[in-house]
């Protein structure tokens, strides 16, 4: 029996007599065409209760897991990228403003211990529910008022620093090479100010515009400094990777 054809008062007599190897293939096709079509439908009424009703200030990445046709994009993966290159096993990295925590639960915490610092209470609360682990503390704080201790081997803020000003970007820049233990890496990501200069979001206070911008701003305080760019079918990534 193929997955399209599958109807659901059908589903226990998947399980009936002996186990071959094409009926466990039969009956995992199916599985996967049933939770992808709950996925998809998860995903819609996830997106619209969370988008649907005013632009939220924390994405919930699940989305791009529920719902991939509509949600995943092929920024993320260099996003994770971007950070695992210089993330020793056996590492710390501070996460600012690390909104619902997928990265770290789903990335990051496979190869270091990871603090995430985030104001926002929903947000906050959403990580602790859906992606606590022993390895990762949580904690609810503003980036800007919080002290970390310099012990860091990443510090990272991705998706987050076009929700500051230029003044409070540079607090940041210098708090994050605070927190970094000699030879450590600041890591981020954000997108570059649309070509008709519009912001992505009203809610971004300042979006570099391109790489030589995030250059020169980075170069105030990090010497050591790698850029790049993604350009994808809607936007336009700048990643940077500065050494301590």
């Amino acid at each position: 029996m193929k997955a399209r054809d599958f109807r659901p008062e059908q589903l226990a007599s998947l399980f009936e007599g002996e186990s071959t190897r094409q009926k466990d293939s039969d009956i995992g096709e199916t599985l996967v065409k049933i939770a992808s079509d709950y996925a998809r439908m998860a995903g819609k009424f996830l997106f619209r209760a969370q988008w649907g009703y005013g632009a939220p200030e924390w994405y919930d990445h699940r989305l791009a897991i529920l719902d991939p046709e509509r949600h995943a994009t092929d920024f993320w993966t260099a996003s994770a990228d971007n950070v695992i290159r210089v993330l020793p096993f056996g590492g710390r990295l501070l996460d600012l403003c690390s909104g619902d925590g997928f990265y770290d639960y789903w990335f990051y915490r496979h190869r270091a211990d990871v603090v995430c610092v985030e104001k926002n209470e929903e947000a906050h609360r959403f990580a602790v529910e859906h992606w606590s682990h022993p390895k990762i503390t949580h904690i609810l704080d503003d980036v800007l008022t919080y002290w970390p201790t310099p012990d860091f081997d990443v510090v990272l803020i991705r998706g987050a620093i076009e929700h500051f000003d230029r003044k409070q970007q540079q607090q940041l820049f210098a708090k994050a090479r605070m927190a970094l233990k000699p030879g450590g890496y600041f890591c981020g990501d954000t997108p570059a100010k649309q070509e008709d200069g519009n912001k992505a979001l009203e809610s971004h206070e300042y979006e570099w515009a391109d790489e030589a911008e995030m250059r020169r701003e980075l170069a105030q305080v990090f010497s050591d400094i790698e850029t790049w760019s993604l350009k994808s079918e809607n936007r336009t990534t700048l990643f940077w990777r500065c050494r301590a």
